[in-house]
């Protein structure tokens, strides 16, 4: 059955590349490139259909693909590469199934514009951007390249997207954290692993590379490395590398104007309190300056100036430097009072200041014209952005400042990082006329990230930290848009929101949604709207309990659970499992707010399924069920009602009235040794698991239904095999097929494929939980809408399932952890 689908697949690719050499632009998947025009719009992909697919053994249901959480246009997010990977998926190379796509990275720490006017919207080599950052996508991409285009997207004028042909660069590392270019070379840096350099050095070393961006790496299309003589080789013996010894504060580069070479390169060094000056052609250094704390820098080679951000007098300001032809540095003038400023850019005459405060979240602009006293002349952003209009999304509210730049046309670039600087940070680029005007942007929210739905509303559908409203009659991929989304963390007036970055490893640790649940009293009063969020990935430590506000926009922490031995969101790191009720509603974990708890009780931090009630159904020890009922509520001081889950039960050593639940019995009956993950659908449990704990590619997963389970029948409906006979082993040697995760909607259970997608591309299986005995009706696949690309399923709640009440579509949201963003599958079932 499984040597069927790749053939079909196989041929499905082989169609595809035939109607390429011919020219046609083909509606079964890879759109054709334009030679001419990057822009042109390309006829929409038909939906997946199963007529060829091989036998009804294992049929590619009709569907349609979209996604969520990056606003990208659909040309290119269907886009393929035309001379790579035509065979997808089965017999490519790993990695070359995401050589020349677009997307969006989900992180960005800050942007270079290129100055050059794009006086040719279609010409990719002028007015880049280029972006570098902390943490790409899963394949340590973290350098990006993005355009300005005047193609209309909705009500704005254009779009940033990711430059057609040059959408990464060749020799990527990891935790990139600068960017720049000059009128030849492009510099960033990144961490490289002791295996990707050659000298023997330590484990990571910092290094800056110089590229040329003229130059192409065949046949991906990467910006090419540029080797200068005694550069460390980084990547195919290629020396274009130069070890720094730390991590950079800023890039810079030119040359005084009126002087004839050596072009410098300017690098601001925090860790030694240096700038340091380079010669480009050799990249040897030629000068050091002393300079306290050097962030950000910006050059302006007609006053021969470098503007550095520094510290000075206890407080971060811009200093100017004046440069001679031997790279030594003047100070200035000062600019002094900038809030917390995070970035700087200059372009002609103003100098742009990122200011980053909390109350600030805006661009200052001053006016900087020579030989007049430097004053700041005008702002960009509404004060305190998204945080002080309750995280409501508008064209100038902007949330975690990480860059800004300017064209010679006086286009403002505003980058932020949105509410977390850790790997789940977000990315959001925006390009603004002279005259303040949104014009672009390119923005993604998803990484690492699912959704589940109201289940009063199935147009609202909430992440960890985001509220995004559908409109279901829109194309692919537009059915969110970012002004139909929200933030729904309090950063500044909820200070331990376990969805914050944690205070020392700047971490969010409470990042996977469970459910919405409207929560009722033991009269069936409604009690408030409640989010239910733990943390991501297989192990779970954490669960987090937040009430939104009536108005529905900010939800705030009302109970959590530790599991202990990891830090709660204020630092402090217990040693035995506790529970945290906010009782004085002020969003801070005061005296008396955490107790310690024993016996049973821990084991909430293992919910894996919410149900209707708000109880919490956990697994214990891969094997037993726990479940933790809301016992009743406490208000606190104003009026929100809290859930209580452990009431009386300080003491019991037994499973006690705290977690008693029907069990399952003996596992090993129905072919399970371990649950993987459970899902309840009223008083139906599925139960989703496997016959090894510490299985192989060979373990067997199944599937077993019970009904009336929560009464206490515990009636096993039906038991069937999900897993593969014939295991889709990548060339890591890993199992694509195993399955990752469930989801239930309707009369119909979708399982979702955890694996990388080399040979089954997003798979998502789909079983009837009526008919035992046919079962299986057939799998949703990652379509041409998307380019058939789907990355890892890596958190237990990978996929979420809801049934549209009007027209009884079935839209399946599935994690895609590779390019970072949150597919969705639509299906209607025939019955």
């Amino acid at each position: 059955m499984r040597t069927i689908v790749r053939k079909n697949w196989k041929a499905f690719s082989s169609l595809t590349a035939l109607l390429l050499v011919l020219g046609i632009t083909s509606q079964l998947g890879a759109c054709a490139r334009d030679e001419e025009s990057p822009l042109a719009v390309q006829p929409s992909p038909s939906t997946a259909d199963a007529s060829d697919a091989g036998d009804a053994g294992e049929p590619i249901l009709t569907h349609k693909t979209s996604w969520l959480g990056e606003w990208l246009l659909p040309e290119d997010a269907r886009y393929r590469n035309p001379d790579v990977a035509l065979d997808y998926p089965g017999t490519n190379n790993d990695g070359f199934q995401y050589q020349k796509r677009r997307w969006i990275h989900p992180r960005i720490d800050t942007i270079w514009v290129d100055p050059s006017i794009p006086l040719d919207p279609q010409n990719s080599l002028s007015g880049r951007i280029y972006t570098n950052s902390a943490h790409g996508v899963e394949a340590a991409r973290t350098l990006g390249v993005y355009k300005y285009y005047e193609t209309r997207v909705g009500t704005d004028k254009g779009a940033i997207r990711p430059v057609p042909e040059a959408l990464e660069a060749y020799a990527q590392g990891n935790d990139g954290r600068a960017v720049t270019s000059d009128d030849k070379y492009l510099y960033a840096d990144a961490l490289f692993k002791e295996g990707d350099l050659p000298d023997g050095g330590p484990k990571l070393r910092r290094v800056l590379v110089r590229f040329d961006p003229n130059n192409r790496v065949k046949v991906y299309d990467w910006i090419a490395m540029s080797p200068f003589d005694g550069g460390v080789p980084v990547r195919s013996s290629i020396t274009a590398g130069l070890y720094l010894s730390g991590t950079p504060g800023g890039l810079a580069a030119g040359y005084p104007a009126g002087t004839t070479p050596p072009h410098f390169v300017f690098v601001s060094l925090p860790g030694t309190n240096e700038i340091q000056v380079l010669e480009r052609e050799g990249m040897t250094q030629v000068k050091t300056n002393a300079v306290t704390n050097p962030g950000a820098l910006a050059f302006r080679a007609s006053t021969n100036s470098l503007f550095v951000l520094e510290d000075s007098a206890g407080q971060r300001v811009v200093q100017e430097w004046k440069i001679d032809a031997a790279g030594a540095l003047t100070p200035g003038a000062t600019i002094s009072n900038l809030g917390t400023p995070v970035a700087i850019a200059v372009g002609g005459n103003k100098l742009y200041v990122a200011d980053n405060d909390l109350a600030a979240q805006q661009i200052r602009i001053y006016d900087i014209e020579p030989g007049h006293q430097y004053v700041e002349s005008d702002r960009l952003g509404q004060p305190g952005g998204i945080r002080a209009a309750k995280g409501q999304y508008a064209d100038d509210r902007f949330d975690n400042l990480t860059g800004v730049g300017v064209d010679k046309g006086g286009n403002i670039y505003v980058a932020s990082s949105g509410y977390t600087q850790s790997v789940f940070g977000r990315t959001d680029i925006r390009r603004f006329s002279p005259t303040k005007q949104l014009e672009g942007k390119a923005i993604k929210h998803a990484y690492m990230d699912t959704v589940v739905v109201d289940p009063q509303d199935s147009t609202k559908v909430y992440s960890a930290n985001r509220k995004y409203v559908l409109n279901y009659s829109n194309e692919a991929g537009q059915e969110w848009s970012p002004s139909q989304s929200s933030v729904t963390v309090d950063r500044t007036g909820c200070p331990h929101d376990g969805r914050n970055p944690h205070p020392g490893s700047g971490d969010s640790y409470q990042t996977l949604p469970l459910a919405v649940r409207y929560l009722k009293d033991s009269t069936g009063a409604v009690q408030g709207k409640y989010l239910y969020v733990r943390n991501w990935g297989f192990a779970p430590t954490r669960l987090g309990i937040y009430r939104f506000d009536a108005d529905d926009t900010i939800a705030r922490p009302v109970v959590a659970f530790s599991g202990g031995g990891h830090p709660w969101p204020n630092g402090e790191t217990p040693g035995a499992p506790q529970q945290w009720v906010d009782k004085n509603a002020d969003c801070t974990m005061g005296p008396g707010e955490t107790k310690t708890h024993t016996g049973p009780y821990p084991e909430i931090v293992f919910g894996q399924d919410i149900d209707e009630n708000g109880g919490i159904w956990a697994i214990s020890n891969n094997v037993a069920l726990k479940y933790f009922p809301v016992k009743s509520f406490i208000a606190d001081p104003v009026g929100r009602k809290i859930p209580v889950y452990f009431e009386n039960c300080d003491g019991d050593s037994g499973p006690g009235t705290c977690s008693d639940a029907p069990q399952l019995g003996d596992l090993t009956q129905i072919g399970m040794e371990t649950v993987q993950q459970i899902k309840f659908a009223g008083h139906t449990l599925y139960v989703l698991g496997s016959n090894r704990i510490n299985g192989s590619v060979k373990r067997q997963w199944r599937l077993a239904r019970y009904d009336n389970f929560k009464i206490g029948a515990n009636t096993l409906a039906w038991n069937i095999e999900v897993g593969a006979a014939e295991p889709c082993v990548n060339k890591s040697g890993g199992d694509d097929c195993v399955p990752a995760s469930m989801a239930v909607a309707g009369h119909r259970i979708y399982v979702a494929d955890g694996g990388n997608g080399l040979l089954e591309p997003g798979r998502v299986r789909t079983y009837d939980t009526e008919n035992p005995s046919n079962s299986y009706k057939g799998s949703l696949y990652a379509g041409p809408e998307v380019a058939q690309v789907a990355g890892y399923v890596d958190t237990l709640m990978g996929i979420s399932a809801v049934e549209l009440p009007n027209t009884k579509e079935h839209v399946i949201f599935r994690e895609e952890m590779h390019l970072g963003r949150i597919l969705m599958y639509r299906y209607k079932p025939s019955n």
